[in-house]
């Protein structure tokens, strides 16, 4: 599947947004395809432009503007991987006035979460305040959880917005856009919720642009 980025890529990050805005969570099934070493490599690749890693077992969380957290982890590796952070692992985390959990979870072209895979979630918002999760390749449900008299904001998958390879199934994802900050009593809620469809479309010579899907929702 030859799942390896070119220095490139990073062109296609500065073209996306500010180094300091990019953070890549690396917790998921193929984080360790290539062993420790190459991560690692590629993990202070990232940091020498400026782009801050997360997702590892002695990183697993970042904290932005010192007020909101987010943190990655997987259900699985396909390979040995004590190095990278695992969603059972997270619940201890903090500090962070806003909590995000960043869950590489369920299975691969699923259009709606398991519903294991639901009833997890509603034990995770215990925890945390939001969850955005990835793994299916393909959008699932944006949805709004009631916990503890609140609405928490759930994406059970966002699909692919990028991928480099002509599948079909692999062409669709969803950009969502969310403002996070202190409520009316002070606590810090999110809110003004989009999210816009999206899909990849290949031209002839390898170019290959994202594009708007459906009309708004949200």
């Amino acid at each position: 599947m030859g799942q390896r980025h070119g220095l490139e890529v990073f062109d296609f990050l500065a073209a996306l947004a500010p180094t300091a805005q990019v953070l890549p969570g690396v917790a998921n099934n193929h984080a360790a395809d290539y062993g420790r070493a190459q991560l690692t490599h590629s993990c202070r690749l990232l940091n020498s432009r400026g782009i801050q890693v997360f997702g590892l077992a002695d990183q697993p969380a970042v904290l932005v503007s010192g007020a909101v957290l987010i943190a990655a982890g997987t259900e699985w590796s396909n390979r040995p991987a004590g190095y990278v952070a695992r969603l059972e692992q997270l619940g201890g985390l903090g500090p962070g006035s806003f909590r995000i959990l960043y869950p590489h979870w369920g299975y691969e072209m699923q259009a709606y979460p398991h519903p294991r895979q639901v009833a997890a979630c509603g034990r995770e918002l215990a925890g945390w305040h939001m969850i955005v999760g990835h793994h299916s390749h393909w959008p699932q449900p944006v949805t709004l959880h009631e916990t503890e008299g609140r609405r928490r904001v759930v994406a059970y998958s966002l699909g692919n917005f990028t991928f480099g390879l002509r599948l079909a199934k692999h062409q669709r994802g969803t950009v969502l856009v969310v403002r996070l900050g202190p409520g009316a009593d002070g606590r810090w809620t999110a809110g003004g919720i989009q999210w816009q469809q999206v899909a990849i479309r290949f031209f002839r010579g390898g170019r290959a642009e994202v594009e708007l899907a459906d009309p708004p929702a949200g």
